[in-house]
């Protein structure tokens, strides 16, 4: 439970830090730079959170369940990709309605042109 509530605790912080630092303009090269390895730091210690939380929560579920080690990872295998899959078809989705609004908005203000049938930005 203290993985999960230290993973989920870090994504949300490391997700509104990350948020304000790109939110923030860099003159310079160097400053825009310092921005994008910051924010991959941010990512891989998420990332590593996550990861310690499901190392942890597999080698429990191993230990408790009575089943053989290998069916237990093949079921938290299959519970993972399902669970991953439905995230990335949400974010999928997301973005194919941002995408859509953002060229109907352009259209819209004239901001495009058509060119042979396809939206020139």
């Amino acid at each position: 439970q203290s993985n999960f509530g230290f993973s989920t605790a870090i994504t949300l912080i490391f997700i509104r830090i990350s948020t304000m630092m790109k939110s923030e303009k860099r003159k310079s090269e160097w400053a825009q730079l310092s921005t994008d390895l910051t924010n991959n730091a941010l990512s891989l210690c998420v990332g590593w959170g996550w990861s310690n939380f499901t190392s942890v929560a597999c080698t429990r579920a191993v230990a408790t369940s009575g089943m053989k080690p290998m069916h237990t990872y093949l079921i938290c295998c299959i519970f993972t990709w399902a669970f991953i899959s439905v995230l990335h078809r949400k974010f999928e989705s997301e973005r194919s309605a941002w995408d859509s609004h953002v060229e109907e908005e352009t259209l819209n203000l004239g901001l495009g042109q058509v060119i042979g049938g396809q939206t020139v930005l």
